[in-house]
C-alpha cells in the first residue's frame, strides 16, 4: 500500500465484505494498526467493529487523549454482537478529547437490552457535535426528549430508534412544561416513529429549522398545527406513515386523518411537502370521488419515488413543491376539484391496488355507492372518465 506523503485521506475499514477479508479475519485489525501511524492525516473514519478492533480503537483513542487527531467525520458501527458495552461506551466518551469530530454517525442496534442501549448512548458527546445520526434500541419518549435537548450545537440531527427483543413500545408523557425547549442551531431534523415525534414536537422550538422528516407514531393535528405556528422557517416537510403497515403499529391514516392534516392552513405555507402512506395513489382519488369534505383538500400531485431502502421501494407520495421526479414518476394532479392522470399511469394505476380488486380495463372508479356515501360530482379530466 502506498499513501502519498502529507496528503489527508479518508479511512474506511469494513468487515467481511470481501473474499480476502473473510480469508484473513485479522486483516482489518492489521490495516488499522498500519494506518494509525499516520493518523495525523485522517480527515474522516468509517469503521465496522468486532471485539478485537473495538479494543484496538479504544487503545488508540486513549493514547491520543489530549492531543486530538484531525477527524471531522466519524461513522462507527458494530459488525458483531460480541463487543462489550463498557468498551463501546468508553470509545464514545473519549471522542471529544481524542478527535476533532463534529459529525458522528453511530449505529447502536447490536445491543439488545434497553438498559445497555441507553447507558452506551449516554456517553456520546451530544453537546459538542454539529451533525448527529444515531440508531438505537427503543427508549421512552422522555429519554428521547432528554437526548434531543442536549443537541445544543447541532445543525443536523437524525434519530432512528427501533424495538429491541426485550422491549415493548408504550407512549409516555414528557415531563417538560412551557416554554418549549429551544434548539436555535438546528436546521434539519429526522425522527423515526419509535421516538413518538408528535409528542416531542410539542415541547421543542426550532427557530432555524428548514427540513423536517417525521415518521408518525401517534397523530395529533392540533399539536402539529401549534408546532407549525412556532416554526415559520420550515421549508421542507415529510410526513411518513409507511411504517403503519407493520404488525406492531396502528392502521394507516383514515380519510379524516388525511383531511385534518392537509387542511391545516400553516401547512400550505411550506414550499415543499410530501406525505406517504400505503396506497396513497388510490386512496386520494377515491376520497375525492366519495368524501363530501374532499373540497378542503389543497392542490396536490402524486408521484412515485425509487429508493434503495426496501420500505420506500416504489412508494407513492402526495404533496406539492419541487421534487426530484420525471414525467414517468408522476401519477396524477389534483387542482380545483379536478384530478388528471398522466398517460403513463392511466391504464395501470389500479394494478397497484390489492389484487382482490381485479378491475378490468375501463372500469376505473366503477363501484356501487354505499348507502352512507353521499354522491358528490367531482369532474375528472384526462384519460379517465368518472362513472356514477
Amino acid at each position: 500500500m502506498k499513501v502519498l506523503p502529507d496528503q489527508p485521506f479518508h479511512l474506511l475499514i469494513a468487515q467481511g465484505h470481501h473474499e480476502f477479508a473473510r480469508a484473513n479475519p485479522h486483516h482489518a485489525l492489521e490495516l488499522f494498526r498500519l494506518l494509525s501511524t499516520v493518523s495525523h492525516r485522517w480527515r474522516s473514519l468509517s469503521i465496522e467493529l468486532d471485539a478485537r478492533l473495538a479494543e484496538e480503537l479504544l487503545n488508540f483513542l486513549q493514547a491520543n487523549k489530549g492531543n486530538p487527531i484531525p477527524i471531522k467525520d466519524m461513522h462507527i458501527s458494530p459488525a458483531t454482537p460480541d463487543i462489550p458495552k463498557t468498551t463501546m461506551g468508553d470509545i464514545l466518551s473519549l471522542l471529544p478529547s481524542s478527535t476533532s469530530v463534529e459529525r458522528l454517525h453511530w449505529d447502536g442496534m447490536f445491543w439488545d437490552s434497553v438498559g445497555d442501549s441507553i447507558s452506551i448512548a449516554s456517553r456520546l458527546p451530544w453537546k459538542l457535535l454539529k451533525t448527529i445520526i444515531v440508531t438505537l434500541g427503543i427508549k421512552t419518549t422522555q429519554d428521547v426528549a432528554d437526548t434531543l435537548s442536549q443537541c445544543t450545537s447541532a445543525s443536523v440531527v437524525k434519530i432512528f430508534m427501533y424495538p429491541t427483543i426485550d422491549s415493548t413500545y408504550h407512549q409516555t408523557p414528557i415531563l417538560y412544561h412551557d416554554p418549549a425547549y429551544l434548539l436555535p442551531h438546528l436546521t434539519s431534523l429526522r425522527l423515526s416513529r419509535w421516538t413518538d415525534p408528535m409528542a416531542l414536537l410539542l415541547y421543542f422550538t426550532f427557530s432555524s429549522l428548514h427540513d423536517l422528516w417525521i415518521e408518525v407514531a401517534h397523530r395529533d393535528p392540533f399539536t402539529f398545527q401549534t408546532f407549525l405556528n412556532r416554526t415559520p422557517s420550515l421549508e421542507k416537510l415529510v410526513i411518513d406513515e409507511s411504517g403503519k403497515d407493520e404488525e406492531d403499529s396502528p392502521d394507516g391514516p383514515s380519510e379524516q386523518d388525511i383531511i385534518d392534516y392537509l387542511a391545516i392552513p400553516e401547512l400550505c405555507n411550506i414550499p415543499s411537502f410530501k406525505l406517504t402512506f400505503r396506497d396513497a395513489h388510490t386512496v386520494i382519488p377515491d376520497m375525492i370521488q366519495y368524501n363530501p369534505d374532499a373540497w378542503l383538500l389543497p392542490p396536490l400531485i402524486c408521484w412515485r419515488e425509487y429508493s434503495p431502502h426496501s420500505c420506500y421501494e416504489n412508494c407513492s407520495f402526495i404533496g406539492w413543491g419541487k421534487h426530484s421526479f420525471t414525467d414517468l414518476d408522476l401519477i396524477w394532479e389534483y387542482r380545483q376539484g379536478k384530478i388528471e392522470f398522466t398517460p403513463e399511469y392511466h391504464s395501470r394505476w389500479y394494478n397497484w391496488r390489492d389484487e382482490t380488486w381485479n378491475q378490468p380495463e375501463g372500469t376505473y372508479f366503477r363501484r356501487p355507492l354505499g348507502e352512507n356515501r353521499p354522491l358528490k360530482c367531482i369532474p375528472l379530466v384526462g384519460p379517465l372518465l368518472l362513472w356514477i
